[in-house]
């Protein structure tokens, strides 16, 4: 493998760590201040606020994922014009899946609200008004998480890295700026969603942009295909994943109470984002591999030996500061009686 493409992967895979930074120093410096406007009931719904966005890539069909390799594919065969129309086609297909979701979402805020979670009666109104405003945000959430992917196709990392650092930032920045105007869930989530739909715009300008979409570009059957072909098994592990990753807030909810979410949301959310370097990594070799695939395929066997290597030696430091210092960092960060409840589970992820 050339020191030129080698200087690349690593120049790629530093933009995207940058962007997986931003949102873990946010968490780290908003999530006191949250916590202390909300308490420990309301921070544990906005917990599985974050948690139903961060959901919903089961249900893109596998579409971002496919735009970023049939995207690269596509260029590496100089098949520009087709690169286009799979960018078309998998955005529209995301919009449309994004209002089904909407709707869903939004009518059904009242069950979400009395039966799954059992809120009591007092706070009730508010989580359910603020679960449709949610229900605005969904659509521009797919959006984004589909350009993200085609301008990974695109190889254009550093654009990629930007809006993901974004999206991550703003699920604890917009809440923090709310809170300057008036405290509550509902104008937290409407401030989130406010980020969401201004940053899926932006998005949506770059990626014209950057593929040079124009009005001639639509929707193509064959990109359709493609695109579903090739999504179908990631969609697969797009909806195990998410469920195993999320889903278990929504049971201690029901099973246990809601104040109990947020003494392991936290230490789940942190332990989760230390993730940035490996899926930084993962996030640069996808397209690649999928390139090499076709025309380097010793190339991509050698990528994949490094790339566990370094992720080893990446994340184990990282695991064992976190068994040993979870119950110190914890009462530093959150007070003593906070982590009492938070540390063993910390130690345990």
């Amino acid at each position: 493998m050339s020191t030129e493409s080698n200087t690349k992967i690593v120049k790629s895979t530093g933009w995207n760590v940058l962007g997986l930074l931003l949102p873990l120093l946010m968490a780290l410096t908003c999530t006191p201040f949250l916590l202390d406007s909300l308490g420990v009931i309301r921070f544990g719904i906005l917990s599985i606020f974050w948690a139903i966005i961060g959901y919903l890539s089961i249900f893109d069909l596998g579409v971002s994922r496919s735009l970023a390799k049939l995207v690269s594919e596509s260029l590496s065969l100089g098949r520009i014009d087709e690169s286009k129309q799979l960018v078309v086609t998998g955005l529209a297909v995301l919009l449309f899946i994004g209002f089904v979701i909407s709707i869903l979402l939004g009518t059904s805020a009242g069950i979400i609200t009395s039966k799954i979670l059992r809120i009591q009666p007092d706070i009730e109104y508010e989580i359910k008004v603020s679960i449709i405003i949610l229900s605005f945000g969904v659509p521009s959430a797919l959006l984004t998480t589909g350009i993200r992917g085609a301008l990974e196709g695109y190889r254009r990392f550093a654009i990629a890295a930007f809006i993901r650092s974004i999206v991550g930032a703003s699920c604890f920045l917009a809440p923090m700026i709310a809170i300057l105007f008036k405290e509550g869930l509902i104008f937290m989530t409407g401030a989130m969603v406010i980020a969401r739909l201004a940053t899926a715009a932006v998005s949506l300008l770059i990626i014209i942009k950057v593929a040079t979409l124009g009005k001639t570009f639509s929707m193509s059957k064959a990109a359709l295909r493609q695109i579903l072909n090739f999504g179908s098994w990631i969609a697969v592990s797009n909806f195990i994943g998410p469920f195993m990753e999320y889903m278990d807030r929504v049971f201690i909810a029901m099973s246990l109470s809601v104040s109990s979410v947020a003494f392991y949301a936290v230490p789940f959310d942190i332990v989760t984002r230390t993730r940035f370097l490996p899926g930084a990594l993962m996030g640069v070799l996808f397209p690649e591999l999928s390139s090499d695939l076709k025309v380097k395929p010793f190339r991509a066997e050698e990528l994949c030996r490094k790339a566990i290597k370094y992720i080893f030696l990446a994340m184990f430091p990282i695991v064992i500061v976190f068994i040993f210092f979870a119950d110190i960092g914890l009462t530093l960060w959150l007070g003593a009686e906070f982590a009492n409840n938070s540390f063993v589970i910390m130690k345990l992820l």
